[in-house]
C-alpha cells in the first residue's frame, strides 16, 4: 500500500466506528484542549505583561528599599526589618553619577487612599507625590491641564495630577480643573488630568493621583514605627533614568557600589535595597507563567496515557476482531511491515484527529475566558504545532504494541479465526 492508500485505509477503519473512536480519543481531546487553553491564555497574559512593563522604559532603575518579590525563607523579617530608610540626599548623590542622567524621587502614600467631591467618593489603586517630569516615567501623559511644577514643590502647594477614571466618577461631565477633591483630611486643587490608559488584567490603570513629592512628605508622614506594617513598607524611593552611551548594567553596578558605601553595608553582606528594571520584571513575570505552564504539561501528561492506553486497548480489541482480515492480506502478499504501518496508521489518525478537536476545544476555551474574564489569550503557531505533535507521539506510542502484535501473526492461523 502506498503512503495516501494507507491513509484512506486508516480514515475508513476510524468511519466504520465513529462513537467507538470518539470515545477511544476522549483523553487526547482532554489533554489537548487543556494545553491549547492553558497556554493561549498564558502566551496572551506574557504579551500583555510585556508591553505594559517594557513601556515603564528600558533605560531607567527602579531603586526600592525591598526586592519586587519577597521570599518567605527562615529568618526573613528580621533580615529586611531593619533595612534603613532612603533620604533625599541618596537620590541627589545617585544623580551625580557619571551615568545617571536624571534621578526622579517618588513617596508612595500608603493612606489615606480614598478622595472625595462633594458627595461621591473613590477608593484610588495608587497615591504617589513625585517631582516634575515623574509623571510620564509612570507612564502616563496629560490629557488637560498641566503637571507638577517646581514651585509646586518649593511651596508645597496641595495641587494634584488625577486619573482619567478619577475624574470621570467625581465630576461626570464637569471640568475637573479648578476643583478641590479631598484626600484624608486635606483638601487638593486639581491642575491636571491625565489621559486614559485603560485595564490591565481588570485592574484601572487610571484609578491614580500624583501631589507633589514636598507636600506628599509633609502631609503624610509614616505612623509610628510601633505598627507592624510602617516597618515593611518604605514609602521613599528613586529612579534612575541612565544616560545615553552607558549600559544599563554598569549604571546598576556604579549606584550599587555607591548606597553599599552609604548605607555601610559590611562587604560580606547582600544589599540591604534592591535595584531593578522593567526588564528583570518582565524576566521574573515569565518565569512565573513557565512554571505554571510546565505544572500544567505534567497534569495533562496523565490525560494522554490514560487516552493513550485507552488507544491502546481499543487497537488490541481492532486487531483480534480483524485477525481474519490480517490473514487474507498476508496470503496475498502483504508483509509485515505493510500490516505494521496499517495499524500504526490507524493509531495516529485516531490521536491526530483527537488533536484536531482538542485544537478546536481549547481556542473556543480561550477566546470565551478571554470575553468573559480580564485574561487575555492568544493562540501562537509553536503551541499549535506543540499539540499536534503531542497527539501524533501518543498515536506512535501506544500504537506500536497493537500494530506490532498484528504484524507477527501466523497467516495460517489468522485464515482459521473464526
Amino acid at each position: 500500500m502506498d503512503f495516501w492508500e494507507l491513509l484512506k485505509e486508516s480514515w475508513r477503519s476510524l468511519a466504520s466506528h465513529k462513537t467507538r473512536s470518539f470515545l477511544t480519543t476522549l483523553g487526547v481531546v482532554v489533554a489537548v484542549s487543556s494545553v491549547i487553553a492553558m497556554a493561549s491564555i498564558i502566551e496572551g497574559i506574557n504579551n500583555y505583561a510585556y508591553k505594559l512593563f517594557g513601556g515603564m522604559g528600558a533605560n531607567l532603575i527602579y531603586i526600592e528599599k525591598y526586592e519586587w518579590t519577597l521570599t518567605a525563607t527562615r529568618g526573613w523579617w528580621k533580615k529586611f526589618r531593619g533595612r534603613k530608610d532612603f533620604t533625599l540626599e541618596d537620590g541627589k548623590a545617585i544623580e551625580k553619577l557619571e551615568c545617571v542622567e536624571k534621578v526622579y524621587p517618588q513617596f508612595l502614600i500608603l493612606v489615606p487612599r480614598r478622595v472625595g467631591y462633594k458627595n461621591q467618593k473613590v477608593d484610588l489603586s495608587k497615591v504617589v507625590g513625585v517631582v516634575p517630569g515623574a509623571i510620564k516615567i509612570h507612564g502616563f501623559d496629560l490629557d488637560k491641564g498641566r503637571d507638577i511644577l517646581n514651585t509646586d514643590l518649593i511651596y508645597r502647594r496641595r495641587v494634584c495630577v488625577i486619573g482619567s477614571s478619577v475624574a470621570r466618577t467625581l465630576f461626570k461631565d464637569e471640568n475637573p480643573l479648578g476643583k478641590f477633591i479631598k484626600l484624608g483630611k486635606y483638601r487638593f486643587e486639581i491642575v491636571g488630568v491625565l489621559a486614559s490608559q485603560g485595564k490591565v488584567l481588570g485592574q484601572d490603570v487610571d484609578n491614580v493621583m500624583f501631589i507633589p513629592l514636598n507636600t506628599a512628605m509633609a502631609l503624610y508622614k509614616r505612623p509610628s514605627r510601633r505598627a507592624l506594617w510602617a516597618s515593611i513598607f518604605q514609602t521613599l524611593s528613586f529612579v534612575a533614568k541612565v544616560r545615553q552611551g552607558y549600559s544599563i548594567e554598569k549604571a546598576m553596578e556604579e549606584i550599587e557600589t555607591l548606597l553599599r558605601e552609604r548605607r555601610g553595608v559590611p562587604f560580606n553582606e547582600d544589599n540591604d535595597f534592591s535595584l531593578n528594571t522593567s526588564e528583570k520584571l518582565v524576566s521574573m513575570y515569565n518565569k512565573l507563567t513557565r512554571g505554571i505552564f510546565l505544572a500544567m504539561i505534567g497534569i495533562t501528561s496523565l490525560a494522554l496515557i490514560v487516552g493513550g492506553i485507552g488507544i491502546m486497548n481499543i487497537m488490541l480489541v481492532s486487531v483480534r476482531e480483524r485477525t481474519r482480515e490480517i490473514g487474507i492480506r498476508m496470503a496475498i502478499g502483504a508483509r509485515r511491515r505493510d500490516i505494521l504501518m496499517q495499524f500504526l496508521a490507524e493509531s495516529v489518525a485516531l490521536t491526530f484527529s483527537g488533536g484536531l478537536i482538542g485544537l478546536l476545544v481549547g481556542g473556543v476555551i480561550a477566546y470565551i475566558v478571554s470575553v468573559l474574564t480580564p485574561l487575555p489569550a492568544k493562540i501562537s503557531p509553536p503551541v499549535v504545532l506543540l499539540a499536534i505533535f503531542i497527539a501524533i507521539i501518543t498515536g506512535v506510542i501506544f500504537g506500536i504494541y497493537p500494530a506490532n502484535v498484528a504484524s507477527k501473526m501466523n497467516p495460517v492461523e489468522a485464515l482459521r479465526y473464526e
